[in-house]
Formats: structure tokens, sequence, C-alpha cells
């Protein structure tokens, strides 16, 4: 399934708001959330201009420009994607609603687009500025905004904890004979050598190069230690 691009930016011709709307109120979308459930989270936001689009957002006027559009359209996969894919039918209509929303009320098309992929609930108010945190190959990619601080960051942390062990844990415990593992690997794969033979060298203390701690490992904890270090490299 192809992506389609986000609509564009461009805004030439456009009048304020106001010339749409003169001296009219903005009214709730009353079935959606209650007021006294708005104006509680509505702090949640940062800065005046998340504020007026979410006021846009629970406004009767979006309302009738949502449903005129997107009566029949099922938004739950865009809102989990946090973007349209596909060039069908509802994909469509999903940027034709978006394109109206930015007309009538004099914002940007990506703008409008991210009004209607945003959930109708509470905690949209401040997931926005929550980091997304997804496995690329071996990293860990963090993805946020520019309104998101670092205690966003901690919040989501033991989620960047649990992806790095995923992938193989963090590395962070200091290193157990460091050198040992070069020691083992010039002697295995350089030289050919058997791990049986690489070993006696090890406990009778003559392995080649290796200063270390003093051989405290059985056989089978070196393999061990060896195929733990070299796994997956």
């Amino acid at each position: 399934m192809k992506s389609v691009p986000p609509p564009s930016t461009k805004q030439d011709g456009k009048q304020p708001l106001a010339y749409y709307e003169a001296g009219r109120q903005f009214g709730y979308n009353k079935g959606t959330m209650s007021d006294k459930t708005h104006h509680t989270y509505l702090p949640n936001l940062r800065g005046n201009q998340d504020v007026l689009l979410a006021n846009i957002r629970r406004s009767s006027e979006f309302e009738a420009i949502e449903q005129k559009h997107l009566k029949n359209v099922f938004m739950g996969i865009y809102g989990l994607l946090k973007r349209v894919e596909g060039d069908d039918e509802n994909a469509r209509k999903v940027y034709s609603c978006a394109d109206e929303v930015s007309e009538v009320f004099n914002i940007s098309k990506e703008n409008a687009l991210r009004l209607l992929l945003t959930a109708k609930a509470p905690a949209a108010y401040g997931m926005k500025y929550m980091p997304h945190i997804k496995q690329d190959g071996d990293e860990v990619v963090m993805r946020f905004s520019h309104k998101t601080t670092l205690a966003d960051i901690k919040a989501v942390w033991k989620a960047v904890k649990d992806v790095q062990r995923e992938i193989g844990g963090t590395g962070g415990k200091q290193s157990i004979n460091p050198e040992l593992a070069f020691c083992i690997h010039r002697q295995y794969v350089l030289n050919g050598r058997k791990m049986a033979d690489i070993f006696d060298d090890y406990s009778h203390k003559k392995l080649e190069g290796y200063e270390g701690k003093p051989p405290t490992m059985s056989e089978n904890d070196f393999r061990k230690y060896y195929r733990n270090i070299v796994e997956g490299l």
C-alpha cells in the first residue's frame, strides 16, 4: 500500500477566519467531551496555538465538515498510524475533508489533517508531546515534538529500556576480562585453533596476549563467555 504525501501547505488567496465567521462564536461539540472535562485538560496543552487548535477541533463547524466528508469512513486505523495511507476512496475523502477544514479555518492542510487524526479524548491533550519510540535494526529511534520536555522523555524511558532489551541488552555493565575475548578470538578465528586447546592455554596462564585476571572459569563458562560476546557480530 503506497503512502499518499501530505497535502501542500500553500494557502495563497486565503482570507482570515473572520472573513468566513465574522462576529461568530465557535460552538462546541458537546457530544464528544463535556466543557468541564475540556477545560480540565486544556492546561496540558502547550502554547496558545495548540489551545486554539483544540478549540477548533471541538467546534460545531469542524464537526459539520467532518460529518459531511467522513460520515461513513472508519478513521481508527488512520489515527493509530498517525497518517493516511493509500489512494483509495476513503483516503481521498479524508484529504478532501482536510482541504475544507484548512480553507474554512485558515490553517495549514497539515494541521487540518492532524486534527482529523487526533482522538476525541482528554488523553490526546497531552499525548501529542510524548516521544514515539520504535526499533530500527539494532537502534532505538525516538521522535518527539519541539515542545517535548525532559520530563516527557523520562516518562517513556522504561519503553526505551524494553526495546533495548529486545535488541540485546544495553551493555551498561562493566566489562569482565575485556581483553580476554580478543585473545580467544585471535586464536580461534585467526589461527584456527580448537577451543579446548585455547582454554587449556588460558587455564595454565599461557594464552597469548592475555595478562588479565587469573583463570577462574570452567571450560563451559569459558566457551559461554566467548559465545555471548561474539553472537550477532
